[in-house]
């Protein structure tokens, strides 16, 4: 990770503040009986923000009198401005954007405990620690700050488990906070105004809302996570051969149109590209009225899981254990090729040699299979 010219200088602030005493309060002190006000963090991506609604709902069913607010990446907050868990979002603008306003802004809110459940580094903890709240709580992985936390310390339940799933980590961090659950579900509403956006933009394109669709994402956030964009035409041409009348509409951000143009034009007239044309409430109300969607590790898949949309996805220096859908696996097929430890090691030198593995055939088997059984029993 690139060093930042601020990174020294908030880390002397950090240490000058603890050596103070003025570090957050361990947590065999914390008192569920006294907590009135708190900040839950998930400041990154879609799908890490997603994965920590179900933490927020069990922080909402032990407090449901505190006021809850979430610290959340500008670029998604759209998508959870209606998450009845959550009582107000305060922004992340990324990096040290904002940095000053931001903390002023939390220690408004005057916070009795601090849960980061993901947030984007090194800024979380020294944020979480600025905003005033006594206690801060983070599973500590590697953080140059874990000596910050709250729980910090060698107790089992503060370390990182091999092969646990994102959500299960998120739930576990709430479960410090005597918050608990066990229940895995995502939550994303949908609404109707998300609805009408997304067919009001299909209009356009003579795609009305009674039209099959299958999904496709042929892009990712990084090129380790791609499968090849060929593969992605073979595989959505046998599959719309199967089924007259549907169409196929290809998704990505504004960066992605390129790749989501060619992926259209390969697959001829039955497809349409809306890279860089959905807002993330479109996206919301489209990704819900898909029947399938075929996609690499991405944001839209995990949207698509929680709002219950059947899903291929491909896997391959990224571990689906950790990432991947997990509840309703019946309606989600995954194939992954697992990297070797060196190539996943350091994400600056992944390749997407694992997602070449996978093959044309097995995807579209594993889409006839998905889609027969929802056609029977989905």
């Amino acid at each position: 990770m690139r060093l930042h010219p601020l990174d020294p200088v908030l880390a002397t602030m950090m240490r000058r503040r603890a050596a103070a005493g003025r570090a957050p309060r361990p947590l065999a002190e914390f008192d569920p009986g006294r907590v009135q006000h708190i900040l839950a963090v998930s400041s990154t991506a879609i799908g890490d923000t997603l994965f920590a609604t179900p933490a927020w709902r069990a922080l909402r069913a032990r407090y449901p009198a505190a006021r809850i607010v979430g610290h959340i990446r500008n670029k998604v907050v759209p998508l959870f401005r209606d998450n009845s868990h959550l009582d107000a979002i305060i922004p992340y603008a990324g990096g040290y954007r904002r940095f000053l306003s931001t903390v002023a802004a939390l220690r408004r809110e005057r916070f009795d405990v601090a849960l980061i459940f993901h947030g984007m580094g090194p800024q979380a903890i020294p944020m979480a620690v600025l905003s005033g709240a006594p206690f801060v709580i983070r599973i500590p992985n590697t953080s140059e700050y874990g000596y910050l936390l709250s729980n910090g310390g060698p107790a089992p339940e503060n370390l990182p488990y091999a092969g646990e799933h994102a959500i299960q980590s998120r739930l576990r961090i709430a479960r410090m906070a005597d918050a608990k659950s066990d229940d895995i579900r995502m939550v994303l509403p949908v609404t109707s105004d998300d609805r009408r956006a997304a067919a009001t933009l299909l209009a356009r394109f003579q795609l009305g809302a009674h039209r099959p669709m299958l999904g496709l994402v042929p892009g990712a956030a990084a090129a380790f996570k791609q499968w090849p964009s060929e593969r992605f035409v073979a595989a959505a041409k046998a599959l719309l051969d199967d089924r007259p009348g549907w169409r196929a509409v290809i998704l990505g951000s504004a960066a992605e149109r390129r790749l989501a143009g060619e992926v259209a034009c390969g697959i001829g007239p039955a497809a349409v590209s809306l890279a860089g044309q959905l807002d993330l409430r479109a996206l919301r109300g489209l990704v819900a009225g898909l029947r399938l969607l075929m996609t690499n590790d991405t944001g839209p898949l995990h949207m698509a899981v929680a709002l219950g949309t059947p899903t291929v996805s491909l896997f391959g220096a990224t571990n689906s254990r950790g990432t991947g859908p997990l509840q309703d696996r019946e309606r989600h097929m995954v194939i992954e090729r697992p990297a070797p430890t060196w190539e996943i090691a350091n994400i600056q030198r992944r390749g997407n040699t694992p997602m070449l593995r996978i093959g044309v055939d097995e995807v579209v088997a594993r889409g006839r299979e998905l889609l027969q059984w929802i056609e029977r029993d989905g």
